[in-house]
């Protein structure tokens, strides 16, 4: 071999090696990879989550990380256009028309699942409501007591608060008003925002007086509330696709994700499908938020701090990184 040919595939090799690096830094996480975006659905467990999953994919793989603020059917369809990348919270059914759609069409991907599986009623009352009614049992019982949930602005029939209108439920509430013949007993309120409907049910639970709506758990302001659900129809599929004359499937919520993200990311996507957020420690973070009066990046902090599970969720090289994180703030 010629001996002035050595440097020279030395020099070669070097330049293959810079040109390779940010290729497998990419591939493994590392570097400056492109960013990875979460869809900040504007309620609480969902910015909590994403900050969570954030601190770990930013310090743990090694990707750059930010948001995109929106509500529910905003974010749908930026998670379909790849505006952004990863959905924490995918609440069905709520949400199961877009769902049946972008899930078969390959627009979004399922990750793993979210949340607990959650109960939800449309028909929720305070329990003092029940002990000072004792004959208001369900929700055939109603018709009986319209003048106890009477407002000035519900023209003489209960008000009852409802989804919010980017929720597929708000629909779903109607269709069930109709299947039980509510229509001249009830009128369907929809107080505008999420902040305005716990608001309501909080004010009024303060007051002692009468509160009827939808409602879903387990979350921080029903944990500290003693409500109680009218009794209905078991639920069925047959019922539901019949008439809705029963009670609410249980609730699934589900994280989604742009199908690049499968493709760029594949050690974060297989993170996302072996978290969990179990019931018991999102109503420990949202008790530590409120006792607290803290943000939910100061949340995402204390969870990550306080708690181990999460490190399970991930390889042991990626948790010592995320810890290591952790003690320079």
């Amino acid at each position: 071999m010629n001996s002035r040919s050595m440097p020279f595939k030395r020099l070669l090799s070097f330049l293959f090696v810079l040109t390779a690096l940010p290729v497998l830094a990419a591939a493994c996480g590392g570097g400056k990879a492109e960013p990875i975006i979460f869809s900040d659905l504007n309620w609480n467990s969902a910015q909590v989550q994403n900050r969570i999953v954030m601190f770990i994919v930013e310090n743990g793989y090694g990707y750059p990380v930010s948001t995109v603020a929106g509500d529910a059917v905003s974010l749908q369809a930026g998670l379909q256009n790849g505006d952004t990348h990863v959905t924490m919270e995918v609440w069905l059914p709520n949400q199961q028309a877009w769902w049946d759609e972008a899930i078969p069409n390959k627009q979004v991907v399922l990750a793993g699942k979210s949340l607990d599986d959650t109960w939800r009623s449309m028909f929720v009352v305070p329990t003092y409501v029940i002990e000072q009614n004792p004959g208001l049992r369900s929700v055939d019982d109603l018709a009986g007591y319209m003048g106890v949930f009477e407002t000035p602005d519900s023209n003489g029939r209960a008000r009852l608060i409802t989804c919010l209108v980017e929720w597929q439920c708000q629909t779903v509430n109607a269709e069930k008003v109709a299947a039980y013949g509510l229509e001249d007993v009830v009128a369907l309120t929809d107080l505008g925002s999420r902040a305005a409907y716990f608001t309501d049910l909080e004010d009024t639970y303060r007051k002692g007086e009468p509160w009827l709506g939808y409602l879903w758990g387990p979350f921080s302001p029903v944990a500290g509330l003693d409500m109680t659900v009218l009794e209905e129809p078991a639920y069925s599929s047959e019922c539901w696709e019949m008439s809705k004359r029963c009670a609410y499937p249980t609730s699934e919520t589900f994280i989604a994700v742009h199908p690049s993200l499968v493709e760029r990311a594949p050690a974060v996507v297989e993170f996302l499908g072996n978290y969990q957020y179990m019931a018991s420690v999102q109503l420990a973070v949202e008790q530590w938020v409120t006792d607290n009066d803290a943000t939910v990046d100061e949340a995402a902090i204390w969870y990550l701090e306080s708690r181990d599970e999460w490190k399970r969720f991930v390889p042991r090289e990626i948790a010592e990184k995320v810890e290591a994180a952790l003690a320079a703030l």
